[in-house]
C-alpha cells in the first residue's frame, strides 16, 4: 500500500504542480493510479474464474426458417 502512494504523490505533484493543471492535474493522477491498480486485479478474477468454471455453454441459434 505504501509503495502506491510513492507513486502516487510524485505523479499527483507532477501533474498538478508542475506541469500547471492544479486540481484536475491531481485527479488526473488519481485515475491514473485506479486504472493502474484495478488492471492487474481485473486478470486475476478473469483467470481465476474462468478456469474454475470451465467452457460455458452456448445455446444454439435459433433458425429463420422456423
Amino acid at each position: 500500500m505504501t509503495s502506491d502512494y510513492l507513486l502516487l504523490i510524485p505523479r499527483g505533484r507532477l501533474l498538478g504542480v508542475r506541469a500547471g493543471l492544479g486540481l484536475p492535474g491531481i485527479y488526473l493522477a488519481w485515475i491514473g493510479f485506479g486504472l493502474r491498480y484495478a488492471a492487474p486485479l481485473q486478470l486475476r478474477y478473469r483467470h481465476r474464474f474462468a478456469s474454475a468454471a470451465g467452457p460455458s455453454p452456448v445455446p444454439a441459434a435459433a433458425s429463420a426458417d422456423g
